[in-house]
């Protein structure tokens, strides 16, 4: 609940006029969430042995955290930025939020704003 709240955040900072963090993490914790959907990302999880979680914003990294914790240190690749884009968490924001301590963390091996999943540095060939 709290990687979604924190995703609510960073999407209304950029597209609504009350951009007040405090109210929309309480909005989002607030809404229902669609339990036939959660369902299904649990049996996905369940059922996978290795699960690559691509880490966004600075802030959301610290509400990604009880999401993790729930999914298991053996399951889960913790993925950040390579370089600084925008405000796109990096390995030493994963540090500061205590996530290299629990989990295998790499970057991402890009400087974008987003991830591309051929990239070398993600296959292991960089």
């Amino acid at each position: 609940m709290f990687s979604i709240a924190g995703n609510a955040i960073g999407l209304a900072a950029k597209t609504a006029v009350d951009a007040n963090a405090t109210k929309v993490f309480h909005r989002a914790l607030a809404t229902p969430m669609d339990r036939t959907a959660v369902k299904r990302l649990e049996r996905a999880v369940r059922g996978c042995e290795d699960l690559l979680f691509l880490c966004d914003n600075t802030g959301e990294i610290v509400l990604d955290r009880p999401l993790l914790d729930q999914i298991g240190q053996q399951k889960v690749t913790v993925a950040v930025r390579g370089a600084p884009v925008i405000n796109d968490a990096r390995l030493d924001d994963a540090g500061r939020s205590g996530i290299t301590e629990r989990f295998h963390v790499i970057s991402n091996g890009s400087d974008m704003p987003s991830t591309w999943l051929s990239l070398p540095a993600l296959l292991g060939s960089a």
